[in-house]
This record gives C-alpha cells, structure tokens and sequence, in this order.
C-alpha cells in the first residue's frame, strides 16, 4: 500500500484540502507570484500539491518558475523551493535550462508548468521550449523530464501543469502527449485534474472577449475554458 506523504492526518483532513477530479476557482489568492505574468499560474495549485505530497522542510523543484509562485507559497508552507526558469525574473530563481539542470541530492516534489509548446513565445534562449513547434516540443520536454528524473526518489510524485492547444487549425491533445513519454520514462499517471481557467484574463474572457469567441465561431473551434494538472507517481 502506497504510504501517504502529506502534511495533515488524512483520517481528519483540512476543509481546504481537494480530493475531486474538477478544480474551480472563482477568484486569485494574492500575495504569491504575479498575477500579470504571462501564463503564471494561481496559488491554489502549488498550495495544494504541496499540502498532499510533501510534509514541511521536504525540498519542492519548479524548473519553469515564471514569476515564483510555487517559492512563495513554498515559503508559507515551509517547504525548500529551489527554482529555476531559462529566463529568470527574479532574484531567488536560477538561471538553468531544465534539460540539463544538475542539483546536489534529491527533491521530494517536482512541479511542471512548461510552455505550451510554441503558443507564447517567453525567450530566443535555445533552450526555451516556447520556441518550438509540437514534435520538437515534446521531443525536448521528454529530455527534461529525464533529466529532473534522476534527482526524484522512487514513490514520489511529479505533477505536471498544462493545456491543449490549437495550432496550425488543429487541436492538439498536449497533455496526453506529455503523459505518454512520462509515462515511457518510469511513472505511473495517478490523477488527472481538470481545472477552471474561465476567470483569467484570457482569450475568451479578457477584454477582447468578443474578437476571439468570433473568431471561434467562424473558424469552428471552441474556446478553452480549462487546463490539466496531472499527478505522476515515480516507479
């Protein structure tokens, strides 16, 4: 029987504390990352993947850290964030590409919020993953997946944070992909959680709202309104 490495008794667990596969969230808790970062996603992920798969003072890898919202929850929490992003925009993240990342020891969570492939270009670094295409893409994160891997011990967990995508008039199921070479490097998939991203400022909820559910309608896609958060169990 799998042993239960979270931070509460799970006979009496915290009200805040999910166990559905349907995340929904209506509003941002403050305070952690930055909300107008391009892509960061919200506190309450980080905080809960935290709580269920690590205790206070376990060693927690973002090695696509954005603006740090997994540092700053991390802080709150007692956990040892080490954070690293190929373009850095603060002072506690360290410049690394996450192919080739080199950490002394071992963590006790890994916490992937990739690019989603080309969407949103973040860098011209080589290494930056938002500049490629989705087989080169997939290619690549397989590589960083390896890599991350030799620093997880066997029973821990690697969550994974992602959304389809559209490209080139096609949707492209980016989270299935993703899983399979995670799969195909030594994990087990546990959880697939589906969560809300209808209250962000995006495409079809910012202030150009209207243009992108025309341009849905006439090019007869559908608007995402959700992204994944799948939960891996290293062999």
């Amino acid at each position: 029987m799998p042993s239960f490495l979270g931070d509460f008794d799970p006979k009496t667990p915290p009200d805040d504390i999910r166990f559905g596969s349907l995340w929904i969230d209506q509003t941002r808790s403050k305070g952690a990352g930055l909300a107008s970062y391009h892509g960061n996603f919200i506190p309450e992920i980080p905080y809960q993947l935290m709580r269920r798969y690590t205790r206070p003072g376990d060693v927690v890898l973002d090695p696509f850290a954005g603006s740090g919202t997994t540092i700053d929850v991390g802080a709150t929490l007692g956990r040892t964030i080490l954070a690293s992003d190929i373009r850095p925009v603060r002072s506690k993240i360290v410049r690394a590409d996450a192919r080739t990342l080199s950490l002394d020891g071992t963590v006790d969570l890994i916490i992937l919020h990739p690019p989603y492939a080309n969407i949103v270009s973040y860098s011209h670094e080589p290494g930056d993953l938002s500049r490629y295409k989705v087989d080169d893409f997939l290619d690549l994160f397989a590589d960083v997946v390896r890599n991350l891997s030799r620093f997880l011990p066997s029973g821990r967990f690697l969550a994974l944070v992602i959304s389809d995508i559209y490209t080139s008039g096609e949707l492209v199921l980016l989270p299935s992909e993703c899983a399979r070479r995670i799969r195909a490097i030594g994990y087990r998939l546990k959880s697939d959680i589906v969560k809300n991203i209808g209250t962000t400022k995006g495409k079809g909820f910012g202030a150009h709202k209207g243009l992108w559910r025309y341009r849905a309608i006439v090019n007869n896609f559908t608007l995402f309104e959700h992204e994944h958060i799948m939960i891996f169990e290293r062999d």
